[in-house]
């Protein structure tokens, strides 16, 4: 399918955009993990650090998917600045149409633009799906190794 440009439109998140995120997660993931995205929004949008580059993807004007990614510095002693991103989703009615794709890649030229060189994300092993999308954009693992001990 080709999109029309007129069809779609990537902005900035907003605080109104929650209950669609909250929604369209749900229907990937089937938890509803409104306080987690509540906090990741909230994260974006703080003015005090004015980097915004977590993206909304509107298909017709309705909010059809969204992409949170955290700037971060400094973290786990690494010196370069580097982007993570924490969670994407699709409203599953959209998919196959190449919303992913396109709010993916006008994220990625944010970051680019901010001096990011480097984005990070975590990635369930069982989710083939997810990880054969980031794969086509380029993704592999990385040099870091996620250790996690169960109490």
């Amino acid at each position: 399918m080709i999109l029309q440009p007129d069809d779609v439109v990537i902005r900035p998140v907003r605080r109104g955009d929650l209950a669609a995120i909250v929604a369209i997660d749900e229907q990937s993931t089937g938890e509803n993990r409104e306080s987690y995205l509540e906090r990741k929004l909230e994260e974006a949008l703080d003015e005090k650090w004015r980097t915004i580059a977590s993206n909304v993807i509107e298909y017709k004007g309705e909010v059809a998917g969204f992409l949170m990614v955290e700037v971060v510095s400094g973290e786990f002693g690494l010196p370069e600045d580097r982007a993570t991103l924490n969670t994407i989703g699709i409203a599953p009615e959209h998919r196959g149409k190449g919303l992913a794709t396109e709010l993916f890649d006008r994220t990625l030229d944010q970051l680019k633009k901010l001096g990011i060189t480097r984005l990070q994300t975590l990635v369930d092993w069982k989710d083939q799906e997810l990880i054969h999308f980031f794969a086509t954009k380029g993704f592999e693992p990385g040099k870091m190794v996620f250790l996690e001990l169960r109490t």
